[in-house]
């Protein structure tokens, strides 16, 4: 967000100029659309993106060309506060090369020459922008705007006297306003430019951001780093990469790097200050890879491919550049964060065009942040994801309260996406989705380092794998492992689950055409954990991670519940009612407890009327194998409880009733017909698929099912034909 231009002030130029404007009326009345309520809900993207499709839409059809659209006053104003707002680097500079066609029709307008100025603070091109500043000020003295970004500039190159002069003339203008007495009080005190530079326009979240409670603080301070250049940093730099010759490419800057195997085409996606703020720890680490193990890639069928370029980004994400064709060029392209974790991989010479932006209505926008309120907490302030192209996830921010001690980071951009569930579950309404991750109260949320940023960075790559074609999250599933998530843990993976501490309609909110969109907790797990869920399914992870104890909240050095491997299941155990307390107990479901032994006594009344019960079991138990038979006994669940220690085991059943298990009660063959999941779909039957999916039951709708003998029957039949199926098998087989 530009942090020097005050909201209200942006059509003061464009109401006057209207009449001489390639933009129509309905034209500007969209772009106040987008840019109204101060930017809060981060829409200078679309913005950006009306301008960019009105201006090649009106060239391609003939109605203007881009020289005029280019000279055009009203869109430079348009297009200067829009693009500076993105505070991104590359835009500022796409500004300074957009402005001059205009100029020759800015007389008399401070607004022009204040965007333009500070376009050019943003690249580094001070000397120009004090002369645009100084010019903006003579040509329009009653732009207070133009006064605090000359105040500034004046400040810079060491005229205390006439900066402070600016800005009293400023609070001429506006009174009292934050951004002039605070400037007045830095330039006083003798702040840098980059100091004076470090605030937003809105006295609350400037305070955060001062507090170090912003969660944007270190993508506004690389933004900075592009002022000034620090001349000795520079230099170590250059040493250390062995730059002999930086070359302009635009806004970039480019060299060629002598790696010890071939030479690297390396381009710093940034000016020399910003280079020379770049952490000379993190560009050592990638020196070391781009030698290493960056220096080439083998695909899946073996080939080998030479690292042939490398773009490094402001944010530390950068782009390595795999050549599959010396002759002509042709190479792919492997996007990785800044730990050098692969994002994504491109094929082809060029990037793969931009998606088509999928971002929320105004309407859509206010529903799901009244949703987070009502049922997460009060959002203290948002994190924009200005990614231009896919689902724009930004990220709420809500801080501790008595309620909940502990930060609650959620989503609001990736709902706006609909995933591509499979065709049989579309109809269930979780096409749509958000996530969230809770964090401790002594987070460092603003800290922009690595081991404070990675839960947000998480969700925002979950986000993006989430709005891929073809591909679509919900409960129970595992995003990642492998490498962590951070330098200071071991966490590597993520597991979808359902919201802790909340009433269970925070699960799903409604958008205003109907359609939901659910709320999925992410909880960063290890990867002996995510093995372990590999194999005994998403029930058995969170089973076990209930049982030890672990927090939804985050702590990157909690215990591993599978530290050493995941524990094995005795070979004779088929099921222990343990594991379904487990669900029971850590997700608070109000059922009594009797309800984790109802599916096993049911199994285990079916083999006593078949007679598939072992000689040692009918010796023991024969009493009980009677009062079956005679229909005197028909709930068993007391006696698997107190008898059995709440266990079915293999050793219980005769020969047939064994093997028959082995093939039908088995948690980890979920391709073939099993017990569980037959119990499972029966309760989706018998509360229906709406209810089921709606969260009230958090997954365990088995639990909830009336045990009496409509159940028993019902389950009973299904058994019976999966017996009878499995014995033709046998027959078949001998």
């Amino acid at each position: 967000m530009e942090d020097n231009e005050k909201m209200n002030g942006i059509n003061q130029e464009e109401n006057a100029n209207r009449a001489a404007s390639l933009l129509s009326e309905d034209d500007v009345a969209m772009l106040e659309y987008y840019l109204n309520d101060d930017g809060a809900r981060g829409y200078f993207g679309r913005a950006a993106q009306f301008l960019e499709d009105f201006i090649e839409s009106g060239v391609n059809e003939g109605r203007f060309t881009e020289e005029q659209a280019r000279e055009d006053l009203q869109i430079a104003l348009w297009y200067a506060y829009t693009y500076n707002n993105l505070d991104r680097y590359g835009a500022y500079y796409s500004v300074t090369e957009w402005m001059p066609a205009s100029e020759k029709n800015a007389k008399g307008c401070g607004a022009w020459y204040y965007r333009y100025a500070c376009a050019l603070l943003y690249t580094g091109q001070l000397e120009k922008a004090r002369e645009y500043a100084e010019r903006g000020v003579a040509e329009d003295p009653s732009y207070p705007w133009g006064w605090l970004q000359a105040a500034k500039l004046r400040a810079h190159f060491g005229d205390k006297a006439g900066a402070l002069a600016a800005v009293e003339r400023g609070l001429e203008l506006e009174p009292d306003d934050y951004e002039f007495t605070t400037l007045r009080r830095e330039i006083e005190e003798g702040r840098t430019l980059e100091e004076m530079e470090f605030h937003w326009i809105n006295p609350d979240s400037d305070a955060e951001l001062q507090e170090g409670l912003d969660a944007d603080a270190e993508a506004k301070l690389r933004q900075i780093d592009c002022i000034v250049p620090d001349e000795e940093k520079l230099d170590r730099i250059k040493a250390m990469l062995g730059i002999e010759k930086l070359e302009q490419v635009g806004p970039w800057r480019r060299f060629t790097y002598k790696g010890r195997e071939r030479e690297i085409d390396m381009v710093f996606r940034m000016n020399e200050a910003g280079l020379s703020k770049t952490d000379q720890e993190w560009l050592t680490n990638l020196r070391d890879r781009i030698d290493g193990e960056w220096a080439e890639i083998t695909d899946a069928e073996g080939r080998t491919y030479p690292l042939a370029g490398i773009a490094v980004a402001l944010d530390y994400t950068t782009d390595a550049y795999y050549l599959t064709d010396a002759e002509s060029g042709e190479a792919f392209i492997v996007h990785r964060d800044k730990n050098g974790a692969i994002i994504r991989r491109e094929e082809g010479g060029e990037e793969a065009p931009q998606r088509e932006p999928e971002l929320y209505t105004e309407d859509e926008t206010a529903a799901i942040t009244a949703h987070i309120e009502k049922y997460y907490g009060k959002i203290k302030t948002i994190s924009h994801d200005n990614n231009p192209g896919g689902v724009s996830a930004d990220i709420c921010i809500i801080p501790p309260s008595i309620e909940r001690d502990y930060y609650t980071l959620v989503t609001c951009g990736l709902g706006a996406h609909a995933m591509d569930v499979p065709a049989e579950l579309k109809e269930y309404g979780i096409s749509r989705a958000e996530l969230l991750i809770c964090l401790p109260p002594d987070w460092k949320i603003s800290d922009g380092d690595d081991t404070w940023q990675w839960p947000a960075n998480v969700l925002r790559w979950i986000a993006e794998i989430a709005s891929e074609p073809e591909t679509w999250i919900g409960w129970g599933h595992t995003i990642g492992g492998g490498r962590a998530f951070s330098r200071d843990t071991k966490l590597c993976a993520a597991f979808l689950a359902a919201p802790q501490n909340v009433k269970k309609e925070a699960f799903r909110a409604a958008l205003p055409n109907g359609e939901k969109v659910c709320f999925y907790l992410v909880i960063p797990i290890y990867q002996e954990e995510l093995d372990y869920k590999i194999a005994h399914s998403a029930d058995g992870l969170s089973s076990r991670l209930a049982d030890a104890g672990a927090s939804f909240v985050v702590d990157p050095q909690r215990t591993n519940t599978c530290e050493g491997g995941a524990d094995e299941v005795p070979p004779e155990l088929m099921d222990d009612a343990a594991w379904h307390l487990k669900d029971l107990r850590g997700k608070n479901l109000p059922v009594d407890e009797i309800a984790a032994y109802g599916h096993m006594a049911i199994y285990l009344r079916w083999c006593i009327e078949r007679g598939l019960m072992s000689a040692d079991f009918t010796r023991k138990y024969g009493n009980v194998i009677k009062s079956v038979l005679e229909g005197k006994t028909t709930d068993l669940r007391e006696f698997v409880r107190d008898e059995l220690g709440g266990r079915l085991l293999h050793t219980l059943f005769d020969e047939t009733g064994d093997g028959f298990a082995w093939r039908y009660y088995d948690y980890s063959d979920t391709e073939d017909p099993f017990y569980p999941k037959d119990v499972d779909d029966y309760a989706e039957r018998y509360f229906g698929k709406e209810r089921c999916e709606s969260g009230e039951m958090q997954d365990e709708e088995y639990l909830f099912i009336p045990f009496d003998e409509n159940y028993y029957k019902a389950i009973a039949e299904t058994i019976s034909r999966r017996f009878d199926d499995w014995t033709r098998e046998q027959q078949t087989k001998r």
